[in-house]
Formats: structure tokens, sequence, C-alpha cells
């Protein structure tokens, strides 16, 4: 073809050109780290009153006024803090800080209070060191706000009113001192992943290329890397995932003390969590309450009140539950074995994504490229179970791709072993169903003999069937709710579904036209709770990547036939329609114009299903594009976590 001659003709150019893209973002990242952006570094931060746990509220309504009197040993700290939630975007906020002296006043909208703490600049009359009462006075100008309390510690000299009416809580306030920061973080962080940049340069360069093995040391060096990017509790349902593998960490333990009342936890790590949810953006907390130690001594366990995973789906947490119990054994403070959970997850991914890619007859670099996806990465190195999801459906894929390929008859252990990876692998997650749907294809030739193919053609449909009722029946009885929204909203059920069926073919179009490009943008660059994305620019040539990737290669077996390749996308449709139809019962309220909840990253799993449907025997690509495709998705990859890291550390 001619515009792929034109391609390897100009490569220099292609890669010049990418250079130019990586020079750009980092230039773009310096100037967040340097100029645009406040960051600041902690010298020292006090919570008043030692509270290590926020467990109440105080409301404040609207005219109202919440006086906290506090008294400090030493009042030199630069910033103060306070967490508020306002019921309204109209919310106006006066604040007022006195030490008996002098006062400042501050005004805040609803847009200017952040998720967590929100710090003040204190003035220079009010800092000084010597014993201080001081008073914090909030004024409810407009609208109400939730005011974060503690009313299990009691702090000295200190008092709570709200409209001269005792309150036996008190307002949590931090205190702090800091100082500007040249970023140092992020400069080593760039300066690690150029270094990493030019050894895999000599590498991809080596013979014979072990594309398994360059991936899967790629993919660990950015897991590494969006580990401590991202902290803990900002990818998707992560506090959640972490309770679950908790509870299977107490298995290993040999303890079986979790029951319906909660989940058993230690103490740090039980404020940890609780602290961490709260201050997602604002990470002070960490060292605040000294949960970055690396060694503890707390081995004190705790009722949690959290609910927690049945222990039939307790196989995708095996990894980060392994994690969490090297950390309790070795007396690893919370934060550490927070990250160490999900080193644990990611080394499991990675594994089985090496043997995926080293078992598939063809289209490796489709894998490849497809598991270097940054926010499959950014899933990967957290302890959310869709890791295990990711996987374990992808060497699913490519056993049967083995086996369609394979000049080797299909036997039965054979059989038995794809058997066993359907029953395990397919009740996870039952949306992706359609990928191991993709056994239907196997021609009958492939079979020793006729009973053994009429076997495998029911055989492994009843196995499907039965794992999935044996680990999804609660979850499949939820579906018949009249309101099994995940908010209190009356929501969509299968019975509505199936008694309004136009309506909801055309809130799934309108969804489909709507939340197109975000389908496409959060497949690549959509990260975590900060729903925080990159330029439309850094996200673009993934899609070009992943489209060469797909192609087939000179020297590879011929594409399917168009039935085959035409079911495959059939397979992939179906996921996609499975997953608008559980987040329209889950998520999406009666009235909305269209569904909730669906985010890109939920196909990624499918995407070999695309491979298939694109691999065709008329464009060819030269095998030599595998190194080129690998080395600039990771080019790709570096640019974009030099830019999250300005924005983010």
């Amino acid at each position: 073809m001619k515009f792929l001659q034109f391609i390897d003709k100009q490569k220099s150019i292609i890669s010049a050109a990418t250079a130019i893209v990586l020079i750009i973002a980092i230039t773009v990242a310096f100037y967040k780290s340097y100029f645009d952006t406040q960051e600041e570094e902690i010298i020292k931060s006090y919570t008043v009153g030692n509270i290590t746990e926020i467990n109440d509220t105080i409301t404040l309504n609207e005219g109202q006024t919440l006086v906290q009197n506090y008294y400090s040993d030493s009042f030199d700290y630069k910033q103060l803090g306070f967490t508020a939630t306002p019921t309204t975007e109209s919310a106006i906020l006066n604040v007022q800080i006195s030490n008996g002296e002098q006062n400042q006043t501050k005004s805040f909208k609803h847009s200017e209070l952040s998720l967590g703490y929100t710090y003040i600049d204190l003035d220079e009359a009010l800092k000084k060191s010597s014993p201080t009462d001081f008073t914090v006075t909030f004024i409810a100008t407009k609208g109400a706000f939730d005011f974060s309390a503690n009313n299990n510690v009691t702090i000295e000299n200190s008092s709570c009113t709200v409209d001269s009416t005792n309150c036996e809580k008190n307002v949590v306030i931090d205190l702090r001192s800091v100082q500007k920061t040249k970023g140092f973080e992020f400069v080593l962080l760039s300066s690690v992943i150029i270094i990493f940049l030019i050894t895999l340069l000599l590498f991809v360069k080596l013979k014979p290329f072990n594309i398994e093995g360059i991936t899967a040391v790629v993919a660990l060096f950015f897991c590494i890397i969006f580990i401590f990017v991202f902290k803990p509790f900002t990818v998707p349902d992560e506090a959640t995932h972490y309770r679950s593998a908790y509870h299977v960490s107490n298995m290993m333990m040999l303890d079986f003390s979790d029951n319906e009342k909660g989940l058993q936890m230690r103490q740090c790590d039980y404020n940890y969590f609780v602290n961490g949810r709260i201050a997602i953006r604002d990470q002070s907390y960490i060292s605040e309450n000294d949960f970055d130690k690396f060694f503890v001594k707390d081995n004190q366990k705790v009722d949690t009140g959290y609910r927690f995973i049945s222990d039939k789906k307790a196989l995708p947490y095996v990894a980060s539950g392994l994690g969490i119990t090297v950390g309790r054994i070795l007396h690893i403070g919370p934060y550490w074995t927070f990250q160490i959970a999900r080193l644990f997850n990611a080394v499991m991914a990675i594994i089985l994504i090496y043997f995926a890619i080293k078992i598939l007859p063809y289209g490796k670099i489709g894998l490849a490229v497809i598991a270097l996806i940054p926010i499959n990465l950014h899933i990967l190195s957290s302890c959310s179970y869709d890791a295990f999801t990711f996987g374990s459906v992808i060497l699913m894929f490519a056993y049967i791709m083995k086996i369609i390929y394979d000049e080797q008859k299909i036997g039965w252990k054979r059989l038995l072993l794809l058997a066993a990876m359907i029953f395990i692998i397919v009740p996870q997650k039952v949306v992706y169903i359609g990928v191991a749907a993709i056994v239907l294809i196997i021609p009958k030739n492939k079979f020793k003999n006729e009973k053994l193919h009429f076997a495998f053609k029911c055989g492994l449909g009843m196995v499907a069937i039965a794992s999935i009722l044996f680990l999804q029946m609660a979850d499949v009885s939820k579906l018949t709710s009249d309101t099994p929204t995940a908010s209190d909203v009356a929501g969509f059920s299968v019975g509505y579904i199936l008694q309004n069926p136009i309506s909801i073919i055309k809130m799934l179009y309108n969804t489909i036209i709507i939340q197109g490009d975000f389908y496409i943008k959060s497949m690549i660059s959509f990260f975590g709770w900060f729903e925080f994305e990159t330029p439309w620019f850094m996200a673009i040539p993934y899609v070009v990547i992943i489209a060469f990737a797909f192609m087939r290669k000179k020297g590879e077996p011929k594409a399917m036939g168009y039935p085959q390749r035409l079911y495959a996308l059939l397979m992939f449709g179906a996921i996609f329609l499975m997953i608008e139809m559980l987040l329209l019962i889950d998520h999406t309220y009666i009235g909305s114009e269209i569904i909730l909840g669906v985010q890109g990253r939920y196909f990624i799993p499918a995407l070999p299903l695309l491979m298939l449907f694109v691999r065709n025997n008329t464009i060819v690509v030269k095998e030599s594009f595998d190194k080129k495709m690998l080395y600039l998705t990771s080019v790709l990859n570096s640019g974009m976590l030099i830019y999250c890291a300005a924005t983010i550390l």
C-alpha cells in the first residue's frame, strides 16, 4: 500500500514529529509546574485536638453564625484550613479569624471551596508564636454548609456555638506551615522517564525482538509511575475495591471474623482509609497523621462497619489482598501497605498480559498497544478488580485464537482447560461474555470427532451459564427491581425496558451521539475521581496507533473470513449494548436524556474483537512496525504522564 510505503520512507520525519509531541507535553508540564500552579511543600501540620477521624458534621443554615474557639500553645502557622460543603452552587461563606488582637476576614463562593481542606493564608499579624486563644467565625451569608466535625475527641479550652447555642461537636481545623516548592518530584519523575525512553530505544533494536517481554517491562515501569502520580483512593471505586481486598487479606491470615457487622481492619489502616477518602485532592493528610511511616507497631484491629464482597467473588482480589497481607505481616504503614497492594495487583495483571501476548498466534502488537493505553495502565496500577478482568479476558481471547490457528486438533485436555477459563473468568464481569463467545467460530475440522465438537458447542455454553448463576445470582436478581438505581431516584428495570423499547432505543441513540467523543476520550486519558483529562492532541495519536496495530502484518496467517469478522463485530456490539443496559438500570434515573455512568474504559477488554474485524487481507503492514509502534506508544505515554504529574503532584 502506497500510504504505508510512504510512512516507512518518512520514518525519520515521523520520529521527529513524535519528539515534538513529547517536547510540547514537557514544555506545557514545566509551565504548569513552575508558573501556572501554586504548589506548596508542607513543613509542619497540626490538626487541632490531634483528630485522626472525622466522624460527624455541623450544618450551618443561611443566616446562621458558627463560632469555634481554640487554644494554641504556638500559633505560628501560615495557613488555616477547614472542610465545608455547600448545599447550593450560589452559596457564599464568610470566614473571620481572630487572635484577640487582630482580625482577618475572607469570603468564599461555592467554586472556591475545595473538596478536602480549604486553606486561608494567614496575615502576618496573626502569626505570633506565643500561646494564643484564636477564634474562627463562619457566617452562612447565602445557602447552607456542612462542616466536617468530630465528637469523640476532648479538646481542652475549646468551644463551638451555632447562633450562641453551645454545640458538643468541634469543627475540624487544620493549621500548617508551607513553603513554595520548585517541583522536585516532577523534575525527578521527568528525568527517570527520559532515561527510561533512552534505555528502551536500545532494547527495541535488539534481535530477536521479544515483544511480550518488552511489553511487560514497559507496562511495569509505567504502572509504578502511575502508582505514585495518582495517590490512593483517586482511581474510580478504589476505596470499595480496597475494602474487598482487605477482606481477602483477612482470610489469608486465617482471620474469619468479618461478618455482616463489618470488615475488620488494623486501626492505622482504618484511620488512613477514613482520612484518605475525605482528602482525596489535598494529600497533606498523609504526613499530618504519620500515615507515610514505613514501619508501624499498630496491630490493633477494629470493626469498621464497612461491607465487603462475597467470598465467591474473592478471586480478582487475591493479588491486592496478598499485598495487604505482606504489609501487615511486615508491620508496614498504611500508606505503603496500600501502595504494595497496588503493585501486587499490577504485577498480577502484567503476568496475565505477558502470557496472552506470548501465546497469541498473531496481532501481538495489537494486544501490547491495548495493554499500554494510559487509562488501562491507570486501572492496572490500582486496587481495582478490573486489573484481573482485563488480564484474564485477553488471556482467554489469546488462548481461543491459539486453538483456532494451531495445527493441532482440539482434544479433551484443551477443551477442559478452555472450560475452566470460561468458568473462572466470565462470571467476574459478565458483560465480557462476548469475548468468550468467539469460541463458536472455531471450525469443525479443528475437532478430533463430531461428538467432541457437539460437546464443545453445548458444554461451554452450559459452563458459562452455570458459573454466572453461581457467582452473579444476587446481582442478576437486582435487575428485576422497580428502583434499582445507585441513588434513591426512581430508575429503570428490566420490565420497564421491555415495555418501552422504542424510548430506550431513542435514549441509546442520543447517548451515542452526545457521549461518543467522551467514550473515545475516556478510553484513553480521562483519569480517576479527579475527572482529569489531557488535551485532545495527546489522545488522538493513540487512535491512529491502535488502528495500525490491528492490521495484518507481513508473514502472519491470513485474516478470518468476512462472516467470522462480522460475528466478532456483532459480539463487540453486544458487549457495548450490555454495558449500556446495565448502567441504564444501575445508574440512570427516569427522565434522563442519556444513559449515565458509562465510560470508555469499560470497552477496553473488548477491543481484541475489533482487532478481529479490522484485520483483513487487503492491507498488510510490514512486521518492522511492531518496534516503532511499541516505542511510539511509550513516548506518548511518557508525555501524557509528565503532563499529568505537572498538574497533580
